[in-house]
Parts: C-alpha cells; structure tokens; sequence
C-alpha cells in the first residue's frame, strides 16, 4: 500500500462525493491519514473515522 501525503480539493470530491453517491454499496474507508488529507476530506464533506 502507497502513503499519501495530500490530496487535491477536486479529487477528494470524485471519490468521496461522486463516486460514492454512483456507488452506494462501496464503502470507502480512511486508514492512518494525515492532518492535511483529513482537513481536505472533511472540506469535502466526507467522514473520517479516528483510528
């Protein structure tokens, strides 16, 4: 598995928003994300679970 150390605004929208209203039965899940990934995700609307 690849880290990821930022994420773009539009990007976090296609997956988190998107794709995932085309996808209801996907269920995507954050792991071990960083502070910037995490604000972007939460910008977008998407919900991060604490580990």
């Amino acid at each position: 598995m690849k880290r990821i150390d930022d994420m773009g605004q539009g990007f976090a929208h296609e997956l988190f928003v998107v794709f995932k209203k085309k996808h209801q039965d996907v269920e995507l899940e954050v792991i071990n994300a960083n502070d910037d990934v995490k604000k972007m995700l939460s910008h977008v609307g998407a919900n991060v679970i604490e580990n």
